[in-house]
């Protein structure tokens, strides 16, 4: 959300390349390439065409929070390749232990949790109100 611009590559099944664009957080432009192209040009001509993002009033992205998360998710996808950050300066981190580890552990829980669960004591299922695991407060 505090890059000017990002764009990022992640090679097609059937070859070529799609390509974003990032400004702010916000998917600004794409494109695809064909097999075997220098997707280089393509790549330029995204970037010239993709929609001018004025600057949001840190630290908010200059879109739904909701649509910056899903371009991070497509980023965080494997064989996804940075291609430009605009401002260098800016790092573009993901620490080891980070949210998108503990993410990766509670997704897969998350869809069990307005299951039900029975007491192992008292015999009467109750929904999970909190993730397995959470502390009690």
């Amino acid at each position: 959300a505090q890059a000017p611009e990002l764009t990022a590559a992640r090679r097609r099944d059937g070859g070529g390349w799609e390509v974003v664009c990032v400004r702010y957080g916000k998917l600004a432009g794409t494109t695809v390439t064909p097999p075997g192209a220098d997707p280089m040009p393509a790549i330029a001509a995204m970037r010239a065409s993709a929609e001018a993002v004025p600057r949001p009033c840190p630290p908010a992205p200059a879109t739904h929070p909701e649509e910056t998360e899903l371009v991070l998710r497509w980023l965080e996808t494997p064989g996804t390749r940075l291609v430009d950050l605009s401002e260098p300066s800016l790092p573009w981190t993901c620490p080891v232990g980070g949210a998108g580890r503990a993410r990766a552990e509670l997704d897969p829980m998350a869809r069990h949790w307005g299951e039900v669960e029975p007491f192992a004591d008292a015999g009467v299922a109750r929904p999970l109100s909190q993730p397995p695991g959470a502390l009690a407060g």
